[in-house]
Formats: structure tokens, sequence, C-alpha cells
């Protein structure tokens, strides 16, 4: 059997992580022996993990200083104490994000056991990239891009050298890889684009599962998921909903997910008295009967590397609006299986009010999407992608 090393932070609810799941299922517990290392146990998708899948807390993170450095001297590790020693000085001289992964990676031990690939899943950058690197021995070392580099906090370029350590660099989408390949053009050999895996036959099974809040059909239901933040633009949609209110359309917005953003939001809607308009749902673990029943979904994102939201609403064969951000432009084509849009209050007013109007135009968009579901459901599954590499 192949042994296969993954290290990403936490089961959180998000796309990343649902992603992860999607790949962990397409393994062969026959094939492959899987680790996956995480920085701390739980996460809202913990249990989704294959039982399969050996999980693993990063040795010693959740571990004190002085305990590491004390467990070290007792077992006569005098080398190992003396690389805790160096990590933390590094720390206390070195704030930044990148030097503090670094350091981390000196004051953890290396892993012992020895692997055939070692996958860095929560990057571009990440103590995840830094522990594959530095801190586990593998064959081969691939790493996953999530995202638009030049839109991180971080200069993926202070990051370079680690990606020496590295065989493949995967990007979620071409604009990721054009981003990387920009930012980093000495890896444009390593840079590969690697989409999602997606799992439909489970997203059918649950799709048909009830819920708590069915839709009113005598309603037009729309509706948003992804976690409440800026990066999402959730900020936007009341002042959306409230002029479609006046233009009288008969309407409610349901948003599954929370965030730093959410009692803001709900705040907004309150204040401009919209509370029967726009429903916030919280997390949502199974979106998926939401996704089968709506009429509309409207991805409000001021950046988006891919976005499984919106496969899983083309999945469904829903009519999208979506802002222009990288993951709807590789997705969507503009006025075929979808619409594409300026970020902007009016602009999604506009082409909401367009499509509650015009049914033929949706009847269209259904048709493509409908040809374009087959080519959906044949995405390559990870184990292709390892016997090819």
């Amino acid at each position: 059997m192949k042994k296969i090393a993954i290290v990403t932070k936490y089961m959180m609810a998000g796309g990343i992580e649902k992603a992860l799941i999607n790949m962990l299922n397409t393994f062969s517990k026959e094939k492959y022996d899987v680790t996956l290392y995480v920085e701390k146990l739980g996460g809202d998708f913990f249990e989704d993990i294959p039982s399969y899948v050996n999980v693993k807390v990063i040795p010693e993170i959740e571990c004190g200083n002085k305990e590491r450095i004390g467990s070290a001297l007792k077992s006569f590790k005098i080398g190992r104490s003396i690389e805790i020693t160096k990590g933390l000085i590094h720390n206390y001289r070195n704030r930044e994000y990148i030097d503090q992964c670094i350091g981390m990676c000196k004051i953890l031990p290396k892993v012992e056991e020895s692997y055939d690939l070692a996958i860095a899943y929560s990057a571009p950058v990440s103590l995840a990239l830094y522990y594959v690197a530095y801190n586990i021995k593998a064959n081969k070392k691939w790493t996953w891009i999530h995202n638009e580099v030049d839109q991180i906090t971080v200069d993926i370029r202070d990051a370079k050298n680690v990606f020496k350590e590295y065989n493949k660099v995967f990007c979620v989408s071409k604009l990721a890889k054009e981003k990387f390949d920009l930012k980093l053009p000495e890896y444009k050999n390593k840079s590969e684009v690697f989409y999602n895996i997606m799992d439909f036959k489970l997203m059918e099974e649950k799709s048909k599962e009830k819920i708590e809040k069915s839709f009113d059909a005598k309603q037009y239901n729309i509706l948003t998921v992804g976690r409440i933040c800026e990066e999402k633009g959730q900020d936007i949609i009341p002042a959306i909903a409230l002029k479609l209110k006046e233009k009288e359309i008969n309407y409610k917005w349901y948003l599954i997910g929370e965030g730093e953003f959410e009692e803001k939001l709900r705040k907004e809607i309150k204040r401009l008295q919209i509370e029967n308009y726009i429903i916030l749902l919280g997390k949502k673990l199974n979106p998926y009967p939401y996704f089968r029943n709506c009429n509309l979904y409207v991805q409000t994102s001021r950046q988006e590397g891919y976005g499984l939201t919106l496969t899983e609403a083309k999945y469904f064969l829903k009519p999208i609006i979506s802002s222009n951000t990288a993951g709807a432009m590789e997705q969507i084509v503009n006025e075929s299986n979808g619409i594409i849009t300026e970020f902007g209050v009016d602009q999604f007013v506009e082409q909401i009010i367009s499509l509650y109007h015009d049914s033929e135009k949706c009847k269209c968009i259904e048709k493509q999407l409908q040809k374009e579901r087959i080519k959906l459901i044949e995405n390559k599954k990870i184990e292709e992608k390892l016997k090819e590499i």
C-alpha cells in the first residue's frame, strides 16, 4: 500500500474542507494508507472524515514550550531542546506570519514515519505548507493553492523558498494558476490546474432530506451560501433586498452560513426593516435541499478562487447571478449558463429583476446547464491523478 500524509488546519465548515472530504472519499482503502494531520481535532466536517483515514493531531502542537523542552531534556534529547530554543528565539525576533510558521516548524518535532506522498492542503501560505516541507519525509510532496495569490494578506513571494521542497503545486482554477505563475515564475513548471473534486452522488442523496424551513412555492426563493465575511460580499445584500422590496418583487432571500460579519448583517437588516425578506439560516452542514428547491442562486463574492457553491448550483440546474470573480468567470459563460455582473448593489438588482420577469431566459439557462451536467459529473478522481504522476 502507498502511504500518504495530508496536512490541513482544522475541519471547520468551509469550501476547502468540503473539497478535502471529497478527495478523501475517492481514495481506495485497499491501495492507500492515508493519514490526515490536523492542528486540532473537531470541527463541523470532522465526523465526515472516512473511517479508513488515520487522523492525528500534529505532534506536540498543543504542548506548551516549557513542556516541550522539559520532555526533550528528560529523554536526553539535547539536540531537540536546542532546536526548540532556536525556534523560540526565531519567533521572538521575527513577528511576520511566514517567519512564525518557520519558527513553529523548528519548535515542532519532525514526523518519524516516511511517506510516499505528503500533501499540504491548507495553502497558499500556511503552517501546513511549511510543516510538510520541513517536518515530513516523503518521496513526493504536493501542495494546493485555493486562492488568487494576489488577494491574500501575505505576499507569496516572501514564501518562495518553501516551494523548492514541492514536486507539484495544484491550483483550483486557471486564474489561480496564472496568478501563481505571475508571482513565482520560477515554479511555473511545477504548477497545474486541478479542479476541486465533487461528490455528486452524495449531493443528490442529501438534497432529498427534509429541511426545517421549507421554501414558499408562491414566492421567488433566492439562495446564497457561504461564510458571512467581507470576501463573500453578503454585506451588500440588505441594500439589494431593500431595492427589490421597493420594486414590489415577491421574494425571500435565504442566507446559509455564519461568520465575522453576521452580527453587522443582522443589524443592517433590522435597520432597513427587511426582516421578512432576508432569512438568515445560520450554518447548515447539508445545504443541498436548499439548492434543489430555490429559484435563483446569487453569489456576491468580492473574491473567489473557484467557488464550490457555484458548481453545486450548476449541478442542481439553478440560474446563477454572480459577481465577476475569477471562480465565476471560469465556470459561467455570461447569458448562457448564468449571469456575470459587476460587484455592486444596482448591478445585482438589475439582474435579479431581469431573471424574475423572464421565465424563458431561465429555461434557456437550465437547458444549457443540463448539457454541462454530464461533463460536471465526469470530473477526474484523485486516484486517476495519482496514476498519472
